[in-house]
């Protein structure tokens, strides 16, 4: 399925598979596409049928739909084909497909302005997605024994107290997180640092899809490989999902610290389980607090002052996204 605003099943399919060429063509860059959506549907479809008829600038009187112009003039019939199949190939394994004006796009990514994902690849619907927190629960990939079960006792708390837990899906903390909000019959969110080929889902994840308990979201292009560029980049989206922040055994160069940084820009409260190496300044600042108290015990009421101070927090998008 494929959610926009556009005005028919055709239209859509054909401005989804443009995005697509673009997206491929000139290796993933959004602002074009941007600069592609900000026009009208028929002023985009136009451009996209007669992308071959190239015309000198005219400076004095450039448009947005000039510069678009020049930039999808490269796109051949032959890419445009591929797109085709690659969108075939999208609904065929079961994703969806979100625009960023559509009604399933996380309305907290409306704040990213210039970052703003144009469109999204999706699996599931979360049926608490609308009403209550998402506490991002991230950290190292190779946690000791002990800190798994922190993070299995953290999760079983924030779901009995109506949240969620929001993470990337790689192995160690993240799995855990995911894989016990799952265990005990609650939700969860998934932010992937590849494109939907790339990112085998497992078959219990699969089910939770299913029954609405777990969301895995994609921002890339369905053929994209990790990067390390884009596992940076889906750290600023876990963290523009979630209003609380819980962090395990982070360090400070690790995807974990940045989810930190995020959240504690929006004045948000960001909780640390044993830092590592520089990561440790985080120990020392005034707005983040211990995961466990001095008796290596999970803070039970500061977790809970928490999530209900956060709970009837409103944040508006702006509404100037690319100013």
């Amino acid at each position: 399925m494929i959610y926009s605003s556009f005005s028919s099943k055709k239209n859509t399919s054909l401005i989804t598979s443009a995005c697509l060429s673009i997206l491929k063509k000139t290796k993933q860059s959004w602002k074009t596409v941007h600069l592609l959506l900000s026009l009208d549907e028929e002023k985009i479809l136009d451009i996209f049928n007669n992308r071959k008829d190239i015309k000198p600038f005219d400076f004095k009187s450039i448009s947005i739909s000039d510069i678009v112009f020049q930039k999808i003039s490269i796109i051949s019939q032959k890419d445009i084909e591929e797109a085709e199949q690659l969108l075939m190939k999208v609904q065929k394994e079961g994703w969806n497909i979100a625009f960023f004006n559509s009604e399933y796009y996380p309305k907290q990514w409306l704040y990213l302005r210039g970052q703003l994902p144009p469109l999204i690849f999706f699996k599931g619907m979360l049926d608490c997605y609308n009403n209550n927190p998402g506490v991002a629960v991230v950290g190292t990939t190779q946690p000791t024994k002990k800190c798994i079960e922190k993070v299995e006792e953290l999760v079983k708390f924030i779901i009995r107290a109506g949240a969620y837990p929001i993470s990337g899906g790689a192995m160690g903390v993240d799995r855990t997180g995911h894989d016990t909000s799952i265990h005990i019959g609650g939700s969860t969110q998934v932010i992937i640092p590849c494109g939907v080929f790339h990112y085998p889902i497992p078959y219990h994840w699969e089910r939770a899809i299913k029954c609405n308990k777990m969301q895995v979201i994609s921002p890339w292009l369905p053929s994209a490989k990790w990067e390390s560029q884009q596992a940076v980049r889906r750290n600023l989206f876990i963290a523009s999902l979630a209003k609380v922040g819980c962090l395990f055994q982070p360090a400070h160069k690790g995807g974990s610290f940045r989810v930190a940084q995020e959240i504690l820009s929006r004045h948000l409260p960001v909780f640390v389980y044993e830092p590592l190496y520089h990561a440790k300044i985080l120990k020392h600042l005034p707005q983040v607090l211990p995961l466990v108290n001095d008796e290596g015990k999970l803070n039970y009421t500061l977790l809970e002052q928490a999530l209900k101070k956060v709970k009837d927090i409103q944040e508006e998008p702006d509404k100037n996204l690319f100013n």
